[in-house]
């Protein structure tokens, strides 16, 4: 009897291990959420607004991840499942003891500074490319119940990192005041420092 896996299907020869900066998890869903940024201007006796454009907005991602207790031990050989395709580190995945998988994440999930979080549906329309995220994970929950033992699920928020310090690509420029009391255009370039005009 033929299954729904019997189709093929390219998005499924697709999927993705699951992890963020090299530490996996099995995911159950993933909501990316961004848009414009628009401010909406009202004015007194007019019926139309005006929206205004302001850029886009930071993209956030929900994740809903989970680990468990893997049937067996499987081995940490070259040929291992633990082992991620791009050599990540997936040791304690596919353990009997979830926590080892669990504590990995949570340790990672804690430390400050951004990652490459890859989901199982990223891959893009076209051979070989993928959507790179590098994000900042900047919230959590973590919930273990009595009777789902063996069980640990992570709700995860993460946004995305961009630029550091970002600035408009044109130079900053200011007056400077000379010892004479006059004022003098000052042009400064974050990379090369003050320099007059």
């Amino acid at each position: 009897m033929a299954t729904i896996r019997d189709i093929h299907n390219p998005w499924r020869d697709a999927l993705l291990p699951a992890m963020f900066d090299g530490v996996p998890f099995f995911c159950d869903s993933g909501v990316r959420e961004s848009g414009r940024r628009a401010v909406v201007h009202e004015y007194p006796k007019r019926d139309v607004p005006y929206a205004e454009d302001m850029g886009r907005r930071a993209t956030q991602y929900s994740v809903r991840g989970y680990v468990v207790s893997y049937g067996r031990d499987v081995g940490l050989g070259p040929n291992s499942l633990t082992i991620m395709p791009a050599g990540g580190v997936a040791q304690g995945l596919f353990m009997r003891d979830y926590r080892i998988a669990r504590d990995m994440l949570q340790a990672r999930l804690d430390e400050p500074g951004a990652g490459v979080l890859q989901l199982p549906y990223m891959a893009r329309a076209g051979a070989g490319s993928t959507l790179a995220l590098f994000v900042v994970c900047s919230g959590y929950r973590m919930t273990e119940e009595d009777r789902l033992g063996g069980y640990a699920v992570f709700d995860m928020t993460f946004v995305e990192y961009g630029l550091l310090a970002q600035v408009p690509p044109s130079a900053v420029t200011g007056l400077q005041q000379q010892a004479d009391g006059t004022f003098t255009i000052v042009t400064s370039n974050l990379n090369s420092g003050p320099a007059n005009e």
